[in-house]
């Protein structure tokens, strides 16, 4: 019995010597394995990560509106990189409204993303086109100035709200409302 041991013993350090041995010849090869392994898996950690901060801001957002909200966006099949079909129109959303049971609100928008200038200052921005029911259906409500009116909207008045932000970018040392 003690000389199988004596000998699984001198087994196990003739392979950790081999071992060593191989590792101390091949330490660069060594370096780039373990580096890709943990680049590797460092990556499906931050890509997993990610995902799960995404899953988790979308939850958020519907969350906010609540069982009885859905979201209708317009477009058809045919839709490029970035740029969706407008097909919804003024027409469809008072439809909506009025033969759909059940709907009590109904908030059109439109996105886009483009630069606001004031004077020789600019800022790329997201840009948001919609009714004043899109504020108290958010439950965002300006710190200074008044939301739009449904008027506004009706006669096509270059009214906007602006964020943070954009009004620190461009109005740094005045005040943007009635600008």
């Amino acid at each position: 019995m003690t000389q199988t041991y004596s000998l699984l013993v001198h087994r196990i350090f003739f392979t950790l010597k081999q071992l060593l041995s191989a590792i101390s010849f091949y330490r660069l090869r060594l370096l780039f394995s373990v580096s890709s392994i943990a680049l590797g898996i460092g990556a499906i950690a931050l890509i997993i990560g990610g995902i799960d901060g995404a899953n988790k801001k979308v939850n958020e957002i519907f969350e906010m509106f609540g069982p009885d909200a859905i979201l209708i966006v317009s477009g058809g099949e045919r839709v490029t990189i970035r740029m969706r079909t407008q097909t919804l129109t003024w027409k469809d959303v008072k439809d909506i409204k009025e033969n759909i049971p059940g709907i009590y609100e109904v908030i059109p928008m439109h996105f886009t993303r483009d630069i606001v200038k004031y004077k020789n200052k600019k800022w790329s921005t997201f840009i948001v086109g919609t009714t004043p029911l899109y504020f108290s259906s958010w439950q965002w409500y300006p710190a200074d100035g008044v939301i739009f009116s449904k008027n506004d909207v009706a006669q096509k008045r270059a009214v906007c709200l602006i964020g943070a932000k954009i009004k620190e970018e461009l109005f740094p040392d005045e005040n943007p409302l009635g600008k």
